[in-house]
């Protein structure tokens, strides 16, 4: 059989890596960490007695090593103590994360009174106390001083989780409270260690499943092959697959038929290995009648057992593309000292901002014209009509700074161009400050004429771009023998006014940056329209060198009506649902005061909405965690589902039919019509915990925001990107220099 327990538990150790690395060594970091570790803790028959004894009679402690890495790093133990064991207060010169498998351990937490000074002596007041049993934990930084003691009659089983093992530790602290005296330990700890020897090893695939070493060759395979991270944005963000596409369980109905429109298509689901998201959302898939659907067996934590790599952060395909085009075209670039200094001496030169409006609006370099990378190509010649005005792009880091300047130097543009490095952060992190609010947006297009049409012509055909009638395309959608997405990339206003049938938006610069928010199914084809060609064919000389099938199609707006129905099905969702009564604030009250069963509250808005305001006494929970949230309501309890989306409750809702519980109806009131109707609303802004807000990402998440250490931690996340690469994974990207005669001002 699998080795279970050590593929998960080194799955669990790379991702409380990644977590560090990512974040430093904070409370907040480490909670996160203790969060990985409970839930490893949770898995009781991973620690059973039958495979870790308890210590002899007249022992009282037994240490068992599961795993450590090879410098004797990260190092994890269970522990299985009898009780009337006592640890004196000490601390441990690493991190410690402790989680429960059975029983109870008394924590109390000292803060230390004296200055040092005086040799051997030492004051402790106690801090706090903490019960670690099932489903709590603690978590200590390296100065953190506790005592640990037994109580009660049971052997209590705990997972306990280091920086560092505990046998190379030395100038560690122990106190004597009654003495007021401490002394330094040396080399190691008393209790020796024992040894787990892994279990045998069957790499067979159950049925229903496929293990990470098949996983990885069917990513290469060439055929068709949706990867669905199925956790929350959060739990995505902190680890997952090169090639993962995230959608979250608790929007799986919602979404999963605009990223894979096609039911034939393999689909390969995983979760972290230690729960049964992903085996739900099989079940789910397979309900709504995908044919192909495996479960990747042990998730990531089987993936980073076996050797391959996880990725930090979101949208990596794209920004590792980015990070490829730079190392490999030599995209030019200015530094945010260059470029100010070349602001204030009055040079000829204009800042593109290449992200989306909102995106522009909440921070930009000051002076900069908003416009979207999608649209460059198709308006520059408005914004720098002299050749000889320098052009500077840039976003708010890396990826669209270096996309969109060598996208106008790969078109011929006669101006220098040059990508802003780093971006608005590297601006900040200069010392220069940033506009906010601002309303430069991008100018109308050129109009059209026969110079335009003739570029188009050759610029396809040095770069190979296809282009297909409308009625091929139409036959492509149709075809249940492989996926073809139809995407419109013209800007949002453009799309409103009129689209093709069966088309998604997909702005173009974000096409290009986030491809893994359109594009589900790795190897489909893709067919871009617009209204012209000319910004299909731009955004599709990417796409191609990201290593996608791509084509344009012809006619641009005049072929519209010709495709055809599309028979992408990605709207049919909402109809599958299952109705839910809308509630009144008022209406609510009443129930809960007509005597009948209790009525509950289950907050299902964002995490960091539930912390800024809720009903107080409603109970926040994400549908992945329903179970553990309304255990302990009455069999007989009312359940009413708050919620800004009622699509999220009446997913939701499926979950909870299934364990048996009532759904009474759904609220979407705001916080002014819950007052009205005589409720409290009230503020936790520490609750849920970060631990428990796994559908926010907290990676770097305030780099915009004046923390200029996570904005260092986020840029050099993003370059160093392209290291983390296998050959495989590399040779995905098809990069090719610039199809045309470079012109002088781009020399």
């Amino acid at each position: 059989m699998i080795d279970r327990r050590r593929i998960l538990a080194d799955g669990m150790v790379a991702e409380a890596r990644q977590i560090l690395a990512a974040e430093g060594l904070t409370r907040a970091a480490l909670a996160q960490v203790l969060d990985r570790l409970k839930t490893l803790a949770a898995r009781a028959e991973l620690w059973s007695e039958a495979d870790f004894p308890p210590p002899e009679e007249g022992e009282r402690q037994a240490r068992y090593m599961i795993r450590e890495d090879s410098d004797h790093g990260f190092a994890l133990y269970l522990n299985v103590m009898r009780p009337g064991k006592l640890i004196p207060p000490h601390d441990h010169t690493t991190w410690a994360c402790v989680a429960a498998v059975d029983g109870v351990e008394v924590n109390r937490l000292y803060q230390r009174t004296d200055d040092g000074t005086v040799p051997g002596h030492a004051t402790l007041v106690e801090a706090g106390r903490i019960e670690v049993g099932p489903g709590r934990g603690v978590a200590l930084l390296p100065d953190d001083i506790h005592s640990v003691v037994i109580e009660g009659e049971q052997i209590i089983r705990h997972l306990h989780f280091y920086g560092r093992a505990l046998e190379t530790l030395s100038g560690r602290t122990t106190f004597d409270l009654a003495a007021g005296t401490c002394k330094t330990m040396g080399l190691g700890v008393p209790t020796r260690s024992i040894p787990v020897p892994p279990a045998p090893v069957d790499d067979t695939p159950a049925e229903g499943v496929i293990t990470a070493a098949h996983l990885k060759a069917a990513l290469h395979d060439g055929g068709e092959i949706a990867l669905l991270d199925v956790r929350e944005h959060g739990q995505y963000g902190w680890s997952h697959l090169f090639y993962a596409v995230p959608l979250p369980y608790s929007r799986l109905e919602l979404d999963i038929e605009r990223l894979v429109p096609n039911k034939a298509a393999r689909v390969v689901v995983y979760d972290d290995g230690l729960s049964t998201v992903a085996a739900r959302a099989a079940a789910r898939a397979r309900a709504i009648g995908y044919r192909n659907v495996l479960v990747l067996d042990g998730g990531v934590a089987a993936w980073a057992a076996a050797g391959y790599e996880l990725f930090a952060g979101v949208n990596v395909v794209s920004k590792t593309f980015g990070e490829v085009v730079e190392h490999e075209l030599d995209t030019p670039s200015i530094s945010a000292e260059e470029l100010q200094a070349a602001l204030a001496r009055g040079e000829d030169l204009v800042v593109v901002d290449g992200r989306p409006v909102d995106e522009y609006r909440k921070m930009n370099i000051p002076g900069a014209i908003c416009c979207p990378n999608g649209e460059l190509v198709h308006r520059i010649r408005s914004i720098a009509p002299d050749p000889k005005t320098r052009i500077v792009v840039n976003c708010a880091g890396r990826t669209r700074s270096i996309i969109g300047a060598q996208t106008l130097r790969d078109v011929g543009v006669p101006n220098p161009v040059v990508a802003l490095r780093n971006g608005t952060q590297g601006w900040r992190l200069a010392g220069f400050d940033l506009e906010h609010g601002s309303d430069r947006l991008y100018p109308e297009a050129v109009d059209g004429n026969d110079e335009a049409a003739d570029w188009l012509v050759g610029f396809a055909a040095v770069n190979g771009i296809t282009f297909i009638s409308p009625e091929v395309a139409g036959a492509w959608l149709r075809d249940a023998s492989r996926t073809t997405y139809l995407l419109d990339v013209r800007t949002p206003e453009e799309y409103e006014l009129h689209h093709a049938p069966g088309a998604l938006h997909a702005p173009g610069g974000q096409l290009i940056q986030a491809s893994d928010q359109w594009l589900g199914v790795r190897n489909a084809r893709v067919v871009l329209t617009c209204d012209t060609g000319i910004r299909s064919a731009v955004v599709a000389n990417w796409l191609k060198r990201m290593g996608w099938d791509v084509a344009v199609l012809e006619g641009g707006r005049s072929g519209w009506g010709r495709i055809g129905a599309s028979g992408l099905g990605h709207e049919e969702a909402a109809g599958r649902l299952p109705a839910l009564v809308v509630l009144r604030p008022a209406e609510i009250a009443a129930m809960q005061a007509d005597g009948g069963a209790p009525v509950a509250l289950i907050d299902l808005r964002p995490g960091m909405a539930f912390r800024k305001g809720h009903v107080e006494g409603a109970r926040w929970a994400i549908r992945p965690r329903l179970a553990a949230a309304v255990a302990d309501l009455a069999a007989d309890a009312r359940i009413v589902l708050i919620a800004a989306d009622p699509r999220i409750a009446r997913c939701a809702a499926i979950d909870l039919a299934g364990l048996g519980r009532k759904v009474a109806g759904l609220a979407t009131a705001d916080a002014a019509d819950w007052k009205a109707a005589g409720f409290n609303v009230v503020a936790t802004p520490d609750e849920p915990s970060e631990a428990d807000c796994i559908d926010f990402l907290f990676f770097v998440h305030d780099r915009h925001d004046g923390n200029l250490e996570a904005a260092r931690r986020y840029l050099a996340w993003e370059t160093g990107l392209l290291a983390k690469l296998d050959d495989r994974e590399r040779a995905g990207f098809a990069i090719i220099g610039a199809g045309h005669d470079v012109k002088e001002g781009n020399a």
